[in-house]
């Protein structure tokens, strides 16, 4: 076997064992492989720097140790990676330079996924995306902020809306840039944000999805409005309506993210993550594939998943007639793409 096969095998046998590649399709994984290539680096090597500009790759660590040290002289630091983890994330969706030193802290072996292919991969696979929203700090199963982490989340038609959500959701004008608002969304702690449009009146919503989606993966650019990234007059529900309203509505438009009203005018923004400890595959995530399965074999896949779905909703506290309906939802709209 040829010694690029062989190292090809070895990239993909490794990155089939650490999340979120363990996700990704076997054949798309292994083109993966076999655009990228192994870096050994000694104790001291520095791997990034802010000096060095955008960087050019993905780095995921199969041994050794890496730390992220601030750039001044005292060189303190941040952070510390291992086996298993992955780095720069912020640096390459905004396409600007990192903010620490990075640096080899023991000898490390690194796999080297060049830009292109972590931006192909962002754009193709919905672990990988996931992925890399939560390592930007919008972690799907956040505990909720009205009560103990250690609470079921009900979906009943007691529970108000309002009660699920963070008020006062970031706005922006639509001609703000993609970096300007990513870096907005990642300092409020947040995954979506309203977008004005003054021209018109009218009001977009986008999402940490959409700037990876639509913006930096499809080669837009940092510098892209993100009125051209926005999903146009979202849906919405009220602010007093129940959370059961809301997990319907989510799952039969397939959407992840509902804007909140009261007396007609924006307070907030539901994400699907807001109702659902669940992280792997929420009614709402599995209804966007239904929609865009292209045959009947993707569709019978996809039918095989709501038993899990269901189990899920259940165990988070879902009560059963709440699962029923949704879970009923799922299945009328896979028999009408049949």
């Amino acid at each position: 076997m040829p010694e690029s096969d062989r190292q090809s095998a070895y990239l993909h046998a490794a990155l089939a064992r650490i999340a979120p590649f363990d996700q990704i399709p076997a054949e798309d994984l292994r083109s993966v492989a076999e655009q990228s290539h192994i870096k050994h680096c000694p104790a001291g090597t520095i791997i990034l720097d802010p000096d060095m500009g955008p960087p050019e790759a993905f780095y995921v660590i199969l041994s050794g140790q890496v730390h992220g040290l601030t750039p001044d002289k005292q060189a303190k630091t941040v952070w510390t990676l291992s086996e298993g983890d992955s780095f720069p994330l912020g640096a390459l969706l905004d396409q600007r330079a990192v903010t620490t030193r990075q640096k080899v802290a023991e000898d490390a072996e690194l796999i080297v996924i060049p830009a292109p292919v972590f931006e192909q991969l962002l754009a193709q696979s919905d672990a990988f995306a996931g992925f890399a929203r939560q390592r930007l700090g919008y972690l799907i199963n956040r505990p909720q902020k009205t009560g103990s982490s250690a609470e079921p989340n009900i979906l009943d038609t007691q529970t108000p809306v309002s009660k699920r959500i963070e008020a006062h959701p970031p706005r922006m004008p639509a001609d703000t840039p993609l970096a300007q608002a990513a870096r907005a969304l990642e300092q409020a702690g947040r995954e979506a944000l309203l977008v004005d449009f003054p021209d018109s009146g009218r009001l977009g919503l986008v999402t940490l999805r959409d700037l990876a989606f639509r913006g930096l993966a499809r080669e837009r650019g940092p510098n892209t409005p993100i009125g051209e990234l926005a999903s146009m007059d979202p849906v919405a529900i009220k602010a007093d309506q129940s959370v059961l309203d809301a997990a319907i509505m989510l799952a039969e438009y397939g959407f992840h993210h509902l804007l909140v009203t009261d007396n007609n005018q924006p307070v907030g923004i539901l994400a699907e993550s807001d109702l659902y400890r669940v992280n792997r595959a929420t009614p709402g995530v599995l209804k966007a594939r239904i929609f865009r399965a292209d045959s009947v074999d993707e569709l019978e896949k996809l039918r095989q998943q709501i038993p899990a779905i269901s189990a899920e909703l259940v165990e988070s506290g879902v009560k059963f007639a709440s699962t029923s309906q949704i879970i009923s939802g799922l299945n009328e709209a896979i028999a009408q793409r049949v």
